[in-house]
């Protein structure tokens, strides 16, 4: 298993398995962004894409990140992550972004997702201090609509 950060030159190469492996991801941000948003922002290089590739290098996943530059300290954040055989490469993958991160002068690594994370990276040192939650306007909106007809 092999991870890898991907150059602007090969966007094109891996386009396809890309989008295939961060779908989902992107689904659960609600609207807040899709792919080609993701991939102007790319093509800017204000963000990092990374891919899992198996013995045969086949595409196993994907992972878009940002360095966040906060007031007192930055931070690489994992945005939008998406896969198969994550046992297979999950290890290496923070390795490697560990790696990245000391060496852009991050003071950590830091992601917002679906409860489960907070146990499955628990076990690799990280803490969940809160958890990101959201209100949809729209959502609440259609609901209230239904409920008065």
């Amino acid at each position: 298993m092999r991870v890898s950060y991907i150059p602007l030159e090969a966007f094109d190469i891996v386009a396809p398995d890309v989008e295939r492996h961060l779908a989902e991801s992107i689904e659960m941000a609600h609207g807040r962004e899709d792919m080609e948003s993701i991939w102007q922002l790319l093509l800017t290089e204000e963000r990092q894409l990374w891919m899992f590739f198996d013995d045969d290098n086949s595409p196993e996943g994907a992972l878009v990140t940002r360095i966040e530059n906060y007031p007192l300290k930055k931070m690489l954040n994992l945005m939008f992550i998406g896969g198969t055989n994550i046992e297979a490469w999950h290890e290496e993958l923070l390795n490697t972004l560990e790696s990245y991160a000391k060496e852009y002068g991050c003071s950590g690594l830091e992601t917002t997702g679906r409860v489960g994370w907070k146990k499955f990276l628990g076990k690799y040192g990280w803490d969940a201090p809160y958890l990101v939650c959201e209100k949809n306007f729209e959502a609440i909106e259609e609901e209230e609509k239904k409920n008065a007809a």
